[in-house]
C-alpha cells in the first residue's frame, strides 16, 4: 500500500511540474513576442520525448527553437527535472549541489561574484570563508546593504557603490 501511495505521489508531483512549466513557457512565449502557433520539427520534438512521458508540453519547444535552433534534442525542463536529473543525481546530495552558497567552493576562481556572507540552510551568517561572521562584519555588511537599498530606490546605484568601496 505505501509504494502505491508512493507511486501516485511521485505521479502528481510529475504531472503539477507538467503544468507549471507549461504555464512559465506559454507566459516566456507572450512576454518575447513569439506567437504561440505549431513550429517546424514540434511534432519529431513531442515524438521524441514522448518515451519519457505521454505529458510532453509543446511550449517550451517554441520558445527555445526560437534561439537555438529546430533540434529535438531541446530538453522540456519538465522531463530534464522530473526524469533525467533524477537519474543523474543522487538525490542524497540535492542540498549540496542544489545550494548556491556552495558555488564558489566547486566552480573554478572568478566565476561567481566575491561572497561577503552567506547562509545555508537557514543556519548562521557565515563569512566568505564559511566560518561564523563576526557581529562587526555583519553590521558593516547590514549596513553597506542598506546604504545600497538607499541609493538604489534614489535611482544612484554606481553612486552608491562609490560610497560602499
Amino acid at each position: 500500500m505505501k509504494t502505491f501511495l508512493n507511486i501516485c505521489i511521485l505521479k502528481l508531483k510529475i504531472i503539477k511540474r507538467f503544468l507549471k512549466y507549461k504555464k512559465h513557457f506559454k507566459k516566456m512565449l507572450k512576454l518575447q513576442h513569439i506567437e504561440n502557433k505549431p513550429v517546424v520539427g514540434e511534432e519529431e520534438y513531442i515524438a521524441y520525448w514522448s518515451r519519457f512521458t505521454k505529458l510532453v508540453e509543446p511550449y517550451s519547444y517554441r520558445f527555445f527553437s526560437h534561439y537555438c535552433g529546430k533540434t529535438k534534442y531541446i530538453i522540456p525542463e519538465d522531463i530534464g527535472h522530473s526524469y533525467i536529473e533524477a537519474v543523474l543525481n543522487d538525490v542524497r546530495f540535492t542540498a549540496y549541489y542544489g545550494d548556491k552558497n556552495m558555488f564558489p567552493i566547486y566552480l573554478p576562481q572568478g566565476v561567481m561574484p566575491q561572497t561577503l556572507l552567506c547562509r545555508i540552510g537557514g543556519g548562521n551568517i557565515l563569512d566568505r570563508n564559511y566560518n561564523l561572521a563576526s557581529v562587526d562584519f555583519a553590521s558593516t555588511a547590514s549596513q553597506m546593504y542598506a546604504n545600497f537599498v538607499r541609493m538604489h530606490t534614489g535611482g544612484g546605484v554606481f553612486k552608491a557603490f562609490d560610497r560602499i568601496k
